[in-house]
Formats: C-alpha cells, sequence, structure tokens
C-alpha cells in the first residue's frame, strides 16, 4: 500500500519522510480499521529497518495520535 501511494503522489519510498507517511497512515485511518494501519504502520518500520534507514515515525508521538483516532472512527 505504501509503495502504491508513494509512487501515485510522487513521495520518496525510500528512506520515506515524515510528513508523507502521516498523509498515509491518515488516508489509511480514514478507510480501514486501526488494526490495518497498525499492520501498515508496522511493515514500512520493517522495511526502513531491513535497509539500514530510521523508520520514517521512530521518535513521533503523532504515531500514537493517528492510531487514536483510527480506533475512535472505527467505534
Amino acid at each position: 500500500a505504501w509503495l502504491n501511494f508513494a509512487l501515485i503522489n510522487g513521495c520518496r519510498i525510500l528512506p520515506a519522510k515524515s510528513k508523507d507517511f502521516i498523509r498515509f497512515l491518515v488516508l489509511l485511518a480514514c478507510h480501514y480499521a486501526a488494526s490495518t494501519v497498525q499492520v501498515a504502520a508496522a511493515a514500512v518500520h520493517a522495511i526502513h529497518r531491513l535497509n539500514g534507514y530510521k523508520p520514517p515515525l521512530k521518535d513521533c508521538d503523532k504515531l500514537q495520535d493517528i492510531m487514536d483516532a483510527a480506533s475512535l472512527s472505527a467505534g
């Protein structure tokens, strides 16, 4: 999902910019369950680590805000 989003929106895939990754997660949170957003975030986090990059939201509290909002909108 991140790859398609990045290609369509002209975003850098690796390493992802935090701003672009937040946009991606917000888009997912508007359409999918919080668990789906968590899986997508974990996948992008893992692929960054495997390729020697710092994950885009490693030290960012915005990720928790997005997850909280996704949980609220689902329930």
